[in-house]
């Protein structure tokens, strides 16, 4: 059986590709960093190998986009009722780089994003597995996704799937405060094509932006260019086409803002440049689906 391995490095951590017909190992080695290596084994049928070469190809552009001090191997986000509480639980390796995060990020209401730091979360030695358990202040039929940050403000593994919260009869946390539309991202999106965001200079400032990806990664956007007017800055979707994905936005007084949930644009001859390097020398594609957790 053929196997081919691959060494990676992005200057931070190295990435070791073992791949056969069937069975992909993914080994992240750690260089500047004091972790301990995190190994996933992927076992691929024959007929859906293309298929998951793109899953991993994928799976190496959050490493390569978030380069993680810390990075589980798994982390779970439970479901949840309002005003009841929202269980993070992963396992892999203990936290280092603490506070962790919890990044909320609603979408198609005016419910405010939310940075919620996990300042000593219950961690297993025994069986390498943590949990955070915190609240929402979200009325019920609020959807969101969640990614667990680390102290850098950078992912830990993958985000949340699309969360909705359930209804209940307690309503002792949920807050009035509505979101305040500073930013406009402006369509189209397309991958990695650049796309533009307004706001009031007098008001704001150009903001921080971040891409998340239901079931996917939750990355930093690179800016395009420094504004050519007062008002407007331009930054790079960095989002396969066909991907769902929610921007967050963060101005200078740390105030955070999300879209609505938005559909990246492309064919076939979309630019990939804006990906790292694969293995193969090419740029990476890759394609996610997502659901509604309910």
């Amino acid at each position: 059986m053929d196997c081919h391995r691959v060494l990676i490095s992005n200057g931070l951590d190295h990435f070791v590709l073992l791949a056969r017909r069937t069975v992909v190992d993914l080994v992240l080695v750690p260089l500047l960093t004091s972790r301990r290596p995190v190994r996933g084994v992927f076992f691929i049928s024959s007929f859906s190998f293309a298929l998951s070469q793109q899953m991993l190809a994928f799976i190496l552009l959050l490493f390569f986009l978030s380069s993680p001090v810390t990075a589980f191997a798994t982390i779970r986000f439970s479901s949840i009722r309002q005003c009841g509480p929202f269980n993070v639980t992963f396992s892999g390796t203990q936290p280092t780089a603490l506070p962790l995060t919890l990044t909320v990020v609603p979408f198609g209401s005016s419910a405010v994003p939310l940075a919620i730091p996990l300042p000593d979360p219950e961690w297993n030695s025994k069986t390498s597995t943590g949990v955070a358990i915190t609240f929402l202040p979200y009325p019920a039929g609020t959807v969101f996704i969640a990614s667990l940050d680390d102290a850098q403000g950078r992912s830990t593994g993958f985000t949340s799937d699309i969360i909705r919260i359930l209804p209940s009869d307690n309503t002792s946390c949920v807050s009035t405060v509505e979101k305040i539309q500073t930013y406009t991202a402006i369509p189209p999106f397309s991958q990695c094509q650049p796309f533009n965001v307004t706001f009031d200079p007098t008001q704001a400032v150009p903001p921080v932006a971040r891409l998340f990806v239901p079931n996917g990664q939750a990355v930093l956007l690179n800016q395009t260019q420094e504004p050519s007017y007062p008002g407007v800055t331009s930054f790079t979707m960095a989002a396969f086409r066909g991907q769902p994905t929610v921007l967050l936005f963060r101005d200078g007084s740390d105030r955070l803002q999300s879209t609505d949930l938005l559909t990246v644009a492309g064919d076939v001859t979309s630019s990939n440049l804006c990906f790292p390097p694969s293995p193969d020398g090419g740029n990476m594609k890759g394609s996610q689906e997502t659901g509604l957790s309910r």
